[in-house]
């Protein structure tokens, strides 16, 4: 079998009320019959694998592929959340063994980490997430007279 490198893109983060994911898509040009295989990396290590899945006939069209071609990625991540950010790129396979990494994203899990619940004459009522409670914080309070 001939060694084929895919061709694809990593394009967002997505956070749903209860999920990540990452978005993208990829095809193997030797293959375009079979979903292609992903292996999802976060902060180096490989976290999950998937397939692609979905149709993505605007992207399919920029290939001159027909726009039935499954070629389109969404894979849920189950990720950590005590640490705030993580760096997670996309290894995708090919037919006989080619691969393509994506670019990186970043995703910040822990933000807004609080919210300011008072301004009193002793100072300022900050309310912190329990999650974040051994972060650093850079706080700037703007004083706007009237």
């Amino acid at each position: 079998m001939e060694r084929s490198e895919p061709v694809g893109h990593l394009e967002a983060i997505t956070e749903g009320t209860s999920s990540i994911s990452v978005v993208g898509w990829a095809f193997d040009p030797l293959d375009l019959s079979s979903a292609t295989t992903l292996e999802v990396y976060v902060n180096g290590n490989l976290h999950t694998t998937g397939k692609t899945s979905l149709l993505r006939p605007e992207i399919a069209s920029q290939f001159e592929l027909a726009s039935d071609v499954v070629i389109g990625f969404e894979v849920p991540l189950d990720l950590d959340r005590t640490t705030n950010i993580h760096q997670i790129y996309v290894k995708f396979v090919g037919v006989g063994g080619g691969s393509l990494i994506s670019n990186t994203l970043q995703k910040w899990l822990v933000a807004p980490a609080g919210k300011l619940l008072s301004v009193t004459p002793s100072g300022l009522v900050i309310c912190l997430h329990p999650r974040t409670l051994n972060t650093k914080y850079l706080i700037i309070v703007l004083l706007v007279g009237l």
